[in-house]
């Protein structure tokens, strides 16, 4: 072999890698994306009630329980990728959320199925809250592993923000382009039919792909060095609590938020989100990049502390009347928050050990983004009927941010040196 293909083939691998976990991620977050962003509609057509705001909390309750499946998700297609290889867990996980993807967008609603059709729903959120578990994380410890020391921080985010982007970008084209009877009739059909063509795409990607990660041979010398991480295993749910937390919060939530207060209509809510999410694809690779020259600790440090300070002045900006100072408060959110979201996939990886690395990642990251994460809509919308203050997310945002910051301050720095092994 020449030394131009020498150099071509390790390149080549490298390209497939990143495009086969950004496809994946990106059918994985769009599809969840959508459900949040459609939690109204889904509401009416498949948990109504006589009270609107208890068939939003049925309805975000469903969207918690997938994320509740994703720690088991996370242990199963974690185990998979750390004993059989990590192109085993990213097909198998794929698979499910395409399967899942297409029968939601074929399920009959509860006017012609009744309670069944309510049941068939929480099970494919089941599913995908399952797929969703092993799918990220694996994928991140695929694309870290692969790249060199220095640019670990810069590839690890992008493909959940885009799916996410894409997820706001559908909401907002539905709303502008159908009626609330198109949409509520067939419109919400159509972002979960369309996302089985990126399954394909991404099941073709991931066949034959090889990875070279090495596995333990036996099973009991596997799980002695998994529970030996439970220091980084902490490590990792205190420093994403607040990320977390926000990310589901500001991304997905904000755009009833909005409504609900009466400030703008849905076509408005979701170009704010829309063009935030287009900021926030920015800011991640940004923020990786930074952190592989200065090092992770300090800017999520900063990023941190700005959150705790900011959250509550920002989520007053909310409250205008003014479309531009929504937006600006939403972007004063986006700007922190995606400084602190695009240092946590490469720390992640970093503090794992090889040989367990995906299952130690997976069950880590997922335990924080079932228990927080998903549940934000929920325990938002809880907290201001129990109390009737609009403001409750952003002190609860400031709480999380304080336990993250503390977190952060007591970590070590991981960007320069090499994997542990």
């Amino acid at each position: 072999m020449s030394l131009s293909h020498a150099a071509a083939a390790p390149l080549l691998l490298r390209r497939r890698t990143v495009a086969a976990g950004v496809i994946g991620n990106l059918l994985e977050w769009f599809d969840f994306a959508v459900y949040g962003y459609l939690a109204a509609t889904i509401a009416q057509l498949f948990f109504p009630a006589h009270d609107p705001t208890n068939s939003l909390i049925a309805a975000l309750g469903v969207f918690a329980a997938g994320f509740l499946m994703r720690p088991l998700g996370g242990l199963l297609f974690g185990y998979i990728g750390d004993r059989h290889g990590r192109p085993a867990a990213l097909l198998s996980s794929i698979g499910a959320m395409a399967l899942a993807t297409l029968l939601m967008g074929l399920l009959p609603t509860y006017e012609s199925a009744g309670v069944a059709a309510s049941l068939l729903m929480i099970a494919c959120r089941l599913v995908q809250g399952l797929a969703v578990g092993g799918e990220y994380a694996c994928s991140i410890v695929a694309l870290v592993e692969t790249a060199p020391t220095r640019r670990r921080g810069a590839i690890a985010c992008l493909g959940a923000t885009l799916g996410t982007m894409m997820g706001s970008a559908t909401g907002a084209l539905l709303f502008w382009g159908l009626s609330e009877e198109q949409v509520d009739a067939w419109g919400w059909r159509l972002p979960f039919l369309a996302g089985v063509s990126v399954g394909l795409a991404g099941l073709y990607l991931r066949c034959n792909l090889v990875l070279g990660e090495d596995r333990p041979r036996s099973t009991l010398p596997f799980f002695r060095s998994f529970l030996g991480e439970w220091r980084a295993f902490l490590r990792i749910v205190g420093l994403m609590i607040a990320p977390s937390v926000g990310f589901y919060m500001i991304f997905l939530y904000l755009v009833q938020y909005l409504q609900g207060i009466g400030r703008i209509g849905p076509g408005e809510a979701f170009d704010i989100n829309t063009l935030n999410m287009a900021v926030l694809l920015m800011v991640l690779p940004a923020a990786g990049h930074v952190s592989d020259r200065i090092g992770r600790r300090p800017l999520m440090i900063g990023a941190l502390a700005g959150l705790l300070v900011l959250a509550v002045p920002l989520f007053t900006l909310l409250h205008s009347r003014d479309v531009e100072d929504i937006f600006f408060g939403q972007l004063g959110l986006t700007l922190l928050l995606g400084t602190s979201l695009g240092l946590l996939p490469v720390l992640l990886v970093e503090q794992f050990s090889l040989g367990v690395r995906c299952m130690a990642a997976a069950s880590s990251y997922n335990v924080v983004a079932g228990l927080f994460g998903g549940t934000a809509p929920l325990l938002c919308v809880y907290m201001i009927e129990l109390t009737g203050n609009d403001m409750m997310p952003a002190y609860y945002l400031a709480g999380a941010s304080l336990i993250s910051l503390a977190t952060a301050i007591c970590s070590r720095e991981t960007a320069f040196g090499p994997l542990r092994a």
